[in-house]
């Protein structure tokens, strides 16, 4: 995946995976939703404290608890790194249309969680961020998400 990232995209979405069961379906779903956000949303309208979002998906069983959800901000480098798990037992028979609504679901679920809550919280190492509107970033991805037919499979 990483030939993917162009200088241009400045949102990258990927996978920390266990096992390779639906591997080829979630990695197609994170490649739409990369592709879509890079093509819509242009993070340096929200401010000039962050040049990169990084969404990494970990899809590990329950009891492997090695990557657990995080934020981290670095103000150096203006990168802010989301990693959220992803339910693994349930994608493992899980059809195409099911990770793709799925990862939509915890996409969503992964913007909710971090909007709401302080990144000092979240990991003591993460810097503040700094000139960054979360809040209309996270209204215009939900927006395009809309406009693409992806709201309903999370409805």
């Amino acid at each position: 995946m990483q030939e993917r990232i162009q200088k241009k995209d400045r949102i990258h979405v990927t996978a920390k995976i266990y096992k390779e069961e639906n591997l080829y379906l979630l990695m197609q779903a994170l490649n739409d939703i990369q592709d879509l956000l890079n093509l819509h949303i242009n993070i340096n309208e929200y401010g000039k404290g962050v040049d990169f979002i990084g969404f990494i998906f970990v899809l590990e069983p329950a009891a492997r608890d090695f990557h657990p959800n995080y934020l981290h901000y670095s103000k150096t480098h203006k990168e802010l790194t989301l990693q959220y798990r992803l339910p693994y037992e349930q994608l493992q028979t899980a059809s195409s249309e099911e990770v793709f609504s799925t990862l939509i679901e915890y996409f969503l679920k992964a913007l909710d969680t971090y909007h709401q809550a302080d990144a000092a919280a979240l990991n003591e190492a993460s810097d503040d961020i700094e000139d960054f509107d979360f809040t209309a970033w996270k209204v215009d991805v939900e927006r395009w998400f809309e406009a693409e037919g992806w709201m309903a499979a999370v409805s």
